[in-house]
Parts: C-alpha cells; sequence; structure tokens
C-alpha cells in the first residue's frame, strides 16, 4: 500500500510539472497574440498616418517640393507621429526623379507589454507610402454630389450598372465615413474617373466594382451654379394654362388627349396621367408648388425648355397645392425633353429651389433628356434601364438602382473641371 501511494504521489507530481509547463507555454502564447495584435493595430495607424501625410505632401507638388515635405510633417504630426515622440519620419521628394511624387517614411519602435517574460523588449515597425499629383486633362464632371458631410451621399444598388460616357467624372463632397456605397453586382463605371473628398470614405461589397475605383481630392468642390439668379413667379407671369392663382392655387391635371401648354408660372404644378400626350412649347416653366409628374402612358415633349420646381410663396399651408411638391418622372410615358440654349438658364432643364427637398425622382426606360438636373439641397433618385440622356447633374445627394444598365451621355454643359486630384501609388 505504502509503494502505491508513492507512486501516485509521484505520477501526481509528474501531471502538475506538466501542467504548470503547459500553462506556462500557454500562457506565452497569449502574452505574444496580445502583443501581436497590438502590432498590427499600430502598423495600421502608421500605414494610415504614411499614406494621409504622402498624399498631403502631393498637393504641394510640382511647384513646391519644400511646401511638400512640410506638409507632409505637418500631417504625420497630425496623426501622431513626430520625432519628438519617438517616431522618425523620412520626406523624399522628387521621388525618384519624378517631380509629382512623394514619398513618406514613418518608423517607431514599439516595446512589448506581456512578452518582456519571454526577454523580448520591442521591435521595429515600418509604414511607407508614395503619391503622386495625378492631375490630368479631363473633359469635366458628370455627376456632383454636393452634401458636404452625413454619409451616404452616392449610393448603388443592385444588379444593373451606372455607365458614364463621353469622359465624365463623377465627384462626391461627402466627408463622413460610409459617404459612397456600392453593393449588388452592378458596376459603377465612370470613364472621367470617380473622385471624393479625401476624409471621406467608400464602401463596396458584392461582384460589382467601381471602374475605376475612387480615389481623394484635397478640397471639396464648390457648387457651380450656387450664384445664378433663380426666376420670379410673379416676373415670369401666369401661364394661360395654369391650374390655379398665387391666392388659389391648383395642379393642372392631364388626364387623356393631346395637349399643347405654354411657359409661365403654374400656381399648384403640372401633372401628366394616364394617356395624355403634352407638348411643352420652349420657355421657362415655373413650378409654384404642386412639382412636376410625369406619371401617365403618354408621349411628352418638350424643346428648349427649362422648369424651376419652388412653392407658391402666397400659399404654403400643410398639404395645399402650394407646398413645394416632386419631380417625378416615373411613368411609363415616353419623353423627350431639352434644355435651352441660350438665355439666363442656357443648358439648364431643371433646377429645385434650394428652399426644396423633395426627392425627384426618375426613373429612365429609353427615354431622352437633355441638359443640366440642378437639385443644391435635394435627393435624386436614379432607377430603370436605359439611356437617360445626355444630362450633368448636381445634386445634394444620389441613390441608382435597377435590374439593367442605366447610360449617361455625359456632355459638359456648365464646364466643370475636374480638380486637383492624388492617388497613392505604393
Amino acid at each position: 500500500m505504502e509503494l502505491i501511494n508513492a507512486r501516485g504521489r509521484r505520477e501526481g507530481g509528474q501531471v502538475l510539472i506538466m501542467f504548470l509547463l503547459a500553462f506556462s507555454v500557454l500562457m506565452g502564447f497569449v502574452a505574444m497574440s496580445i502583443d501581436v495584435g497590438l502590432i498590427l493595430h499600430e502598423r495600421r495607424s502608421l500605414q494610415n498616418a504614411a499614406d494621409a501625410a504622402a498624399l498631403a505632401g502631393a498637393s504641394e507638388l510640382p511647384e513646391s517640393p519644400g511646401a511638400a515635405e512640410a506638409k507632409a510633417l505637418e500631417w504625420a504630426e497630425n496623426n501622431g507621429y513626430t520625432g519628438e515622440n519617438g517616431a522618425t519620419i523620412t520626406v523624399n521628394t522628387p521621388y525618384l526623379g519624378d517631380p509629382d511624387s512623394v514619398e513618406v517614411i514613418i518608423e517607431v519602435e514599439m516595446p512589448f507589454i506581456f512578452a518582456r517574460a519571454l526577454g523580448l523588449e520591442s521591435t521595429d515597425i515600418r509604414a511607407r507610402a508614395v503619391a503622386s499629383n495625378v492631375t490630368g486633362s479631363l473633359p469635366g464632371v458628370a455627376l456632383l454630389a454636393l452634401n458636404p458631410g452625413g454619409g451616404s451621399s452616392f449610393v448603388k444598388g443592385g444588379t444593373s450598372d451606372l455607365i458614364i460616357n463621353g469622359g465624365g467624372a463623377i465627384i462626391v463632397n461627402d466627408a463622413s465615413q460610409g459617404a459612397i456605397q456600392r453593393s449588388g453586382s452592378g458596376d459603377v463605371v465612370a470613364s472621367g474617373g470617380f473622385y471624393h473628398y479625401y476624409q471621406g470614405s467608400w464602401v463596396s461589397s458584392g461582384a460589382g466594382q467601381f471602374i475605376p475605383e475612387p480615389v481623394p481630392v484635397t478640397t471639396q468642390m464648390a457648387d457651380p451654379l450656387s450664384g445664378l439668379v433663380p426666376p420670379d413667379p410673379y416676373v415670369v407671369g401666369t401661364s394661360q394654362y395654369s391650374g390655379g392663382t398665387a391666392t388659389d392655387p391648383d395642379t393642372k391635371t392631364l388626364n387623356s388627349g393631346d395637349y399643347v401648354l405654354s411657359p409661365g408660372t403654374y400656381w399648384g404644378g403640372i401633372e401628366i396621367r394616364s394617356s395624355a400626350n403634352v407638348t411643352f412649347l420652349p420657355g421657362i416653366y415655373v413650378l409654384a408648388g404642386g412639382g412636376l409628374k410625369i406619371v401617365g402612358s403618354g408621349t411628352v415633349t418638350g424643346d428648349g425648355v427649362f422648369f424651376y420646381n419652388t412653392f407658391d410663396p402666397e400659399n404654403q399651408q400643410p398639404n395645399a397645392d402650394g407646398q413645394c411638391d416632386e419631380i417625378n418622372l416615373r411613368g411609363s410615358a415616353s419623353f423627350t425633353l431639352t434644355a435651352p440654349t441660350e438665355g439666363p438658364y442656357e443648358d439648364i432643364l431643371f433646377w429645385q429651389d434650394e428652399a426644396c427637398t423633395n426627392t425627384m425622382k426618375h426613373e429612365g426606360t429609353g427615354d431622352s433628356t437633355s441638359g443640366v438636373y440642378y437639385l443644391p439641397s435635394a435627393h435624386l433618385s436614379l432607377s430603370g434601364s436605359g439611356n437617360v440622356g445626355s444630362v450633368q447633374i448636381i445634386t445634394n445627394t444620389i441613390d441608382i438602382s435597377g435590374g439593367s444598365d442605366l447610360i449617361i451621355d455625359f456632355q459638359n454643359f456648365l464646364d466643370i473641371p475636374v480638380p486637383d486630384h492624388y492617388r497613392l501609388t505604393k
């Protein structure tokens, strides 16, 4: 019995020793994994800082290499890396003889926390980025989302592709996380490139992709039409076909038959339903409340027309026809609308009052529009299929959806230049 007890004590001691050894090894792995996690986190922060510093430096090239170096150092410091806190920052410009490029290298020594128990004191971490001024001669901006912040300024979903021909670019001003979102199997193809304010971010999920991928610009683009004076509904004068008056607005509703409408102010807006066929004569159409709705199945044409969507200044009670309402082009009607080629509103097809935030809805089905869509504080919902037309879009925010491709044949009506932009090249 004594022999058995001794053997049991010996075997128990061996098990305890093995357990302690295994526990020590396990704790060593835990310590290393924690330190490795901290290193990876610091490595990501370091790379983000190097990227930002390189992009900032490139904004000064090729004019001033000295200013490029100073700005790169400034942005490294903005992200927490300076010589005073132990970081080594190297800025090389011109990079490899290229006056448009700058290289930024940031190196830090990171002490271990738990791995010191294994005799490891610290490790060196290094991040490198190269950025270039890649501004070129691009035709112009096809789609500008003005919203400076708030997220979801450009949203593309569904299985359809958005294709912008003619060298037109897309620019998104939004500085927020998730400013640009793409999901589903549809692509976004912009022949002039896709650009976003560098503080914003973009997300792409699903089988589709951005072609090319969005690249940052260092400034938000100003509204190119902010100084344009809108038409005065009283000066324009009441159209003979208006459904109402300033004091008693009423929507002009057309259900069936053939109609010719003359320019002027429509107190209560215009709604085209059912099988009505409508021709808009050239000129200025002020929609003073009620908006413009083409929701029927007829044919709508207008050559040299300009629509200004606003409210009735004399009658804006809740649910009244004088309230600002939407522009809705979502019926099965076939419509062909082109903007004026001269006058104060040359090349502008739709303009929505900045005080009106109603969503404009355009469901393309092969219909044709030509001119500028200007929605400075509103949302544009673009869907359907086929060719939207030769348009240039300036909107606050936009979403695009649908099951078939949407095509925009860009025409640079307003001659909006693509701003200087900078790309990470390494």
